[in-house]
């Protein structure tokens, strides 16, 4: 704390004669000069004994006068009255004090006092004392007098706010200490770690930093186990009671585990020197800590890593654990005989021992199935941030079944994968992790997977039962879990027990009051709706929906149109045509915002139609119900509701009744026996043209719709064709003639299906643009089957301009992406640049419509991919893979980008990525599928990673041991790895599922010739392969490396004019090759030799030169780039 010394300043009045009486004396204060003004008004007068103690002393005024002579007379006080004074201390002080008013009226000037002195045994004094009175100051101007204030309060504040804040810093520095050292407790401080290898200089430096590369280590697992991703993203509903049981699922030292990355030293500040490392020494040894130290030993040709962990408890306490940790290199797990290269290995095994030590049951003892967890629970964890990413959902899934197989009891992992299994929808793999994950598992997590096994089983099965008996488990081991009871209340919807219901509901509301889940507010409106409660049902449902926001569902806005539906049908009936009026309105905007969400949803249809009756808005509802009768004939509720429309418009009467006819026929539940009943009653003589028409229409459309009997639509639909004999169409012509269209699609009749489909978009009204388009759409579609690419193309620009009318601005961007792929596949066909071009506007118009319409960034990417743009092209692949990563082509078309760019690595990456997501890309049955294998190949061997691709290879040859394709690729990465042996077996491994596989004789044959071994028998296998290809229609570029195979074997045969014809023919097809070059050279070169002094041979010289420097440009850095600048420099034809 801060220490306040006050400085008083006062006079000392010295010197004086003493006055001798008996042997004693006393010396009086001297007369010297003393202001005194309004603050001092106080004269302190000082006398000393010299020999003996003098008793009694007293002090009297006698007299005040100016110098002048004039006395004044001023009311006076001298304490103390009497004092004794003795000899041997420092004498006495008495003070003469006035009043300040008294002296204020002084003039100033000098005055003088007689101070009479008396003592009882001694003789009495008088004795002169002046002092001086000052005149008073200059009064400085009101500004000044202003500032003057301020200045000071300013300063008295600042100085107070720092010593606040000083104190403030101190307590805080404080707290921080004592803070650090308690979670020191659960803390693990790491040593530098000592090098006793014998060993120095590299071997220092290596020892110095794997105490630093442990903390990291340790930091990323405490990382990791801090989260937890059971629940989904918008289901985080987390209550005390779930965040309770959540938190036990995650292993985790008890205050998580931290790290004192570096000893605190101490600070110096200005000549101050904080002692703050020993400072926190000794807080940390007083709660104590963990700490380890250890030591890099070597013993011959063995590593050795040795960590001494110490569990040191608090000063108070009296039990400290050690624990030794070692892992030694090479071994079985690491076959790493580096030291340097070992070490990264080791410290990570060593980091997940240590954390296995001193968490809080970790769930298993086997590091490497808690190392597989963790990772999975980060595969995971991308996943749940992007569920796009199946990618890492899948690699989830495989860690945590190599974490069961290492470990069969490890509980959380068996939950885990049956949550991934779950997502998966692998229901049986599902349940079978949660049941052995409630077998193993404690009581306090068990009722998390009951619910989970509850949900399955209604979810998937439907099976009542089970799923409540799993609920009563659930609720008996956790009665406050939210989510249990919305799951019984949902079964209990199944048998219309709605107050059961709503119970539950408000329920589970309760219980997830904290984060409330918009769901349980959406299915308590749903049941209000059903009890006719509509205002609770109102309340319940504009909850749900702020509480959704931006992520409103389809569900959630037609329920809400529903219930303003029927509260405008009670005030209708209560004749308040104001209130329902505003009713309809607000029923027809939630349904309209449903509807852009799927235009084609039943209950919406029917609720739009029936809310825009409401609001008069006639034509537009018979538009809207029309739409419904097309896709949905078999509800009699569609044809009740354009029946009353019809009726407010004043429409035909025998219309009307014709609908209601069809209705009453429909209301029956066997929808069977309604079909048999209208189609009983289409022969009769009593049943008119018009009803015919519509019983035909009916009939077509249910049997296409609902039963999908084509056959039998087809013919209800041509006598629904056949009524149609006047100029006037009948009324649902449009919308007949299009589902006969979908009927003749699906009995692949196309070109009759485009002539019915043309006739119905031209009869479709101007408010049906929605209708039309789709018409338009399905058009197109066959067209482009049809290989009528101009036709198409006209019929997907209609159906997005239709809607782009209809405000369905998201199908109108598919339209467009559908048109970009068409004119793609033209620009495929006729490589003209404006294909591409017009495709790549088209894109950029689907885009306007929807920035999130990820097949429109991928087409976009793949014009300026096929136009050799790469650079350009990356940016959209990379967009569309940000909205959707579950894009394997854009992946493939991405690595290739990189490919083509000289970025290997990352061209690696993406076709890794592309070979996740679609596993059928390896499958040798997919033949239309293009091959990321082959290139992820071919970018190992421009990095030199040979290995990696025989790596890659072996693994996909394990898969597919019976595909001569990757086979052969096997066998070429073997060859480039100088395993030639191996190579040639695989090769022959190739011909032995298939004798005649062009690729691998001529691979087989060009081992021998680069090998200089079995020429004969190469030469036999390379003229087979030429006559097997050219049996079997090779593509031009097989035969080619074939007959370069043949041109190098004709040239170790010494037939060097037969090498010269073959490989000049081939090597326009493997320009990049430089091998192939310097084959040709090495032949140009031999045949100038054999020329002798013939006058061609320069021309061949000049030849087999010219092609050596085509290798040295194409090959700048590697083998062949060495040998051709050797040639280049010693100009030396003729040798090999």
């Amino acid at each position: 704390m801060w220490l306040h010394v006050l400085a008083v300043l006062f006079a000392v009045f010295a010197g004086g004669e003493p006055v001798a009486q008996g042997g004693r004396a006393v010396v009086v204060a001297d007369t010297a000069s003393v202001r005194i003004d309004r603050e001092n008004h106080r004269i302190p007068i000082w006398l000393r004994a010299h020999q003996d103690t003098v008793r009694g002393v007293r002090i009297q005024l006698a007299q005040i006068r100016k110098r002048s002579g004039e006395q004044i007379t001023l009311p006076y006080e001298i304490t103390p009255e009497r004092a004794d004074i003795y000899p041997e201390e420092f004498g006495q002080f008495f003070t003469l004090s006035f009043q300040p008013a008294d002296v204020q009226k002084l003039l100033p000037g000098e005055y003088e006092i007689s101070l009479f002195i008396s003592a009882e045994n001694a003789p009495s004094e008088v004795r002169q004392l002046r002092f001086s009175i000052p005149a008073p100051p200059d009064r400085p101007p009101l500004l000044e007098r202003a500032i003057a204030w301020t200045r000071e309060t300013l300063l008295v504040l600042a100085w107070s706010t720092l010593e606040m804040l000083s104190s403030l810093f101190l307590i805080a520095f404080v707290v921080w200490f004592f803070v650090l050292a308690w979670r020191g407790r659960n803390s693990i401080h790491v040593a530098p770690i000592a090098n006793e290898t014998g060993e120095s200089g590299e071997l220092d430096g290596i020892a110095a930093g794997i105490d630093d590369l442990l903390m990291v280590k340790l930091q990323e697992i405490a990382e990791i186990m801090k989260q937890d991703y059971v629940l989904r993203p918008d289901q985080e509903f987390q209550r005390e009671a779930d965040r309770e049981v959540q938190t036990k699922l995650v292993s985790q030292t008890g205050a998580a585990l931290t790290f004192e990355l570096q000893s605190i030293g101490d600070i110096s500040v200005g000549p101050v020197k904080l002692p703050l490392g020993r400072l926190v020494t000794l807080l940390l040894k007083v709660f104590g800590g963990n700490y380890v130290s250890g030591a890099l030993q070597k013993y011959g040709g063995q590593n050795k890593l040795v960590l001494l962990l110490e569990e040191r408890p608090p000063i108070f306490a009296f039990r400290e654990n050690s624990s030794y940790f070692e892992a030694n290199w090479p071994s079985e797990d690491l076959q790493e005989g580096s030291l340097a290269q070992g070490v990264p290995h080791v410290v990570e095994e060593l980091a997940y021992r240590l954390t296995l030590k001193l968490a809080q049951d970790p769930g298993t003892q086997n590091w490497q199935a808690f190392r597989f967890f963790l990772h999975g629970k980060m595969a995971f964890s991308d996943y749940r941030q992007n569920p796009t990413r199946l990618d890492r959902l899948r690699d989830a899934v495989e860690c945590w079944q190599s974490c069961v197989k290492l470990d069969l009891h490890f509980v959380e992992a068996h939950y885990y994968l049956g949550l991934a299994h779950d997502i998966e929808g692998k229901t049986e793999d599902a349940l079978y992790r949660y049941k052995k994950f409630i077998q193993l598992s404690p009581s306090t997590m068990a009722a998390q997977s009951h619910l989970k096994l509850a949900g399955l089983y209604w979810n998937k099965f439907k099976d009542e039962e089970n799923a409540l008996k799993e609920l009563d488990k659930a609720n008996k081991k956790n009665p406050n879990l939210a989510e249990a009871y919305n799951l019984r209340g949902i079964i209990y919807a199944k048998n219309k027990d709605y107050d059961g219901e709503v119970e539950l509901y408000e329920k589970a509301i309760k219980l997830s009051h904290r984060k409330p889940d918009p769901i349980y507010y959406y299915n308590l409106s749903v049941s209000k709706y059903y009890l006719t409660e509509f205002d609770a049902a109102q309340q319940a449902g504009e909850t749900a929906l702020r509480l959704f926001g931006d992520k409103r569902t389809r569900e959630l806005l037609q329920t809400m149109g529903w219930i303003h539906n029927q509260k405008a049908r009670l005030l209708a009936e209560r004749n308040l045509e104001d209130a329902q009026q505003d009713e309809c309105a607000r029923a027809v905007g939630y349904f309209e915002a449903a509807l852009h969400e799927d235009p084609r949803s039943q209950p919406v249809l029917l609720g739009l139609g029936r809310a825009l009756r409401g609001c008069n808005r006639l034509e537009m509802a018979e538009l809207i119900q029309r739409r419904h009768l097309r896709l949905y004939p078999q509800y009699f509720e569609g044809y009740q509701e354009i029946a009353l429309t019809l009726e407010a418009q004043g429409a035909n009467k025998a219309l009307v009744k014709r609908f209601r006819a069809v209705a009453d026929v429909l209301k029956d539940t066997q929808l069977l026996r309604n079909v048999v009943e209208l189609e009983r009653r289409l022969p009769r003589k009593d049943v008119s043209p018009e009803q015919v028409a519509l019983h035909s229409a009916v009939l077509g459309g249910m049997c296409h719709r609902y039963y999908g009997e084509y056959d039998k639509a087809k013919r209800f639909f041509s006598q629904f064709l056949k009524t149609q004999t006047g100029d006037k169409p009948h009324y649902l012509a449009a919308e007949s003639l299009h589902s006969f269209g979908e009927t003749l699609v699906r009995l692949k009749r196309a070109e009759d299906a485009i002539q019915v489909l043309r006739q119905a978009a031209s009869l479709y009204a101007d408010g049906q643009t929605y209708s039309r388009a789709t018409c338009w759409l399905l058009l197109g579609d066959i067209f482009v089957i049809l290989e009528k690419e101009e036709d198409a193309d006209r019929s997907f620009q209609l159906a997005a301009a239709d809607f782009v009318k209809s405000k369905l601005n998201r199908l109108a961007s598919d339209a467009y992406v559908k048109d970009a792929k068409l004119l793609m596949s033209l620009h495929a066909k006729t490589k003209q640049e404006s294909y591409s071009q017009r495709a790549r506007e088209v894109c950029n118009r689907a885009i306007q419509l929807n920035t999130t319409n990820y097949e429109a960034f991928h087409v976009k990417g793949n014009t300026f991919y096929e136009l050799g743009r790469d650079s350009e092209a990356i940016p959209e692949f990379e967009k569309a893979l940000e909205i959707n990563y579950n894009l394997p082509g854009a992946h493939y078309n991405l690595g290739l980008s990189y490919y083509y760019l000289g970025e290997y690595e990352t061209a690696i990456e993406k076709f890794q990525a592309a070979v996740k997501l679609k596993q059928n890309y390896a499958d040798p049955k997919s033949q239309n599928l293009p091959d990321p294998y082959y290139w992820l190949t071919q970018s190992f061997y421009k990095l030199g990673r040979f290995d990696d691709a025989v790596a890659c290879l072996r693994r996909l040859v394990n898969l597919f041991p019976t595909s001569t394709k990757y086979i052969n690729m096997l066998g070429e990465a073997l060859s480039r790895c100088g395993l030639y042996d191996q190579a040639a077996a695989e090769f022959r491994r190739a011909l032995v599922f298939d004798r005649e596989n062009v690729q691998a004789l001529n691979n087989l044959a060009s081992l021998y010739a680069d090998r200089g071994a079995n020429l004969k028998e190469a030469f036999a296998l390379a003229l087979k392969a030429l006559r097997v290809g050219k049996r079997s229609g090779s593509n031009k570029k097989t035969l080619a490396e074939i007959r370069l195979t043949l041109g190098w074997l004709c040239y170790c045969r010494e037939q060097t004019r037969r090498a010269i014809l073959l490989l000049e023919n081939a090597l326009a097809y493997s320009l990049e090759e430089p091998k192939h070059h310097a084959r040709l050279a090495y032949a140009y070169e031999r045949h100038s030799v054999l020329l002798g002094e013939s006058p061609t041979r320069e021309a061949f010289c000049e030849k087999a030169q010219m092609q050596w420097r085509v290798v040295a440009s194409l090959s700048e850095n590697g083998q062949w780039g060495k040998i051709a600048t050797e040639h280049l420099n010693h100009q030396n034809p003729g040798g090999v």
